[in-house]
């Protein structure tokens, strides 16, 4: 579907404005919050424009955020109307707070961020991460890492750290 920026032909250097935008924010939000580059909020910003131009410069970026965000916005909005519904039916505002700081809740959710963001890698890059039967240490790798023994292996370790923790918690 068209919308009144692609139609009028400005589409192409807003979705450049919109990948600057979103690059330069992340990337100052997170020189900030990790303070790796120090308190000085000049230097992170000079940094986070550096790193957010050279991104909206790369060909790919358009394509990556343009596929991203509506996914990531959308899955967000899923999660919004999933805790509304359990505020209208009566669940108080410290049980969803409390649902929301759980490291599970939290794991799961940048586990579906990370494997959106992936998929709009694989849209822009091509299939990147599909195992083939080349040869070469890119290839080896993809066919050792996605194979079913090392995902099943990975799953259960998940499943048995989970019920241990969960086991060893004192009440």
């Amino acid at each position: 579907m068209a919308t009144i920026f692609e139609a009028s032909g400005v589409g192409g250097a807003l979705s450049l404005v919109f990948v600057f935008i979103l690059v330069f924010a992340v990337m100052y939000a997170l020189l900030k919050k990790i303070g790796f580059l120090g308190k000085s909020d000049g230097l992170n910003a000079i940094v986070a424009f550096i790193f957010a131009m050279l991104t909206s410069m790369s060909p790919g970026s358009e394509i990556v955020v343009g596929s991203f965000l509506p996914w990531f916005f959308m899955f967000m909005f899923l999660v919004l109307m999933i805790f509304m519904f359990f505020m209208f039916i009566g669940v108080n505002n410290s049980t969803m707070e409390d649902v929301a700081k759980n490291s599970t809740v939290v794991t799961i959710s940048l586990v579906a961020i990370i494997v959106l963001f992936l998929v709009a890698l694989t849209k822009a890059y091509g299939p990147f991460l599909m195992v083939t039967q080349g040869t070469g240490f890119w290839a080896t790798t993809k066919r050792l890492i996605f194979s079913r023994n090392v995902l099943g292996l990975i799953f259960m370790l998940v499943v048995a750290s989970r019920a241990i923790s969960f086991l060893s918690e004192n009440k």
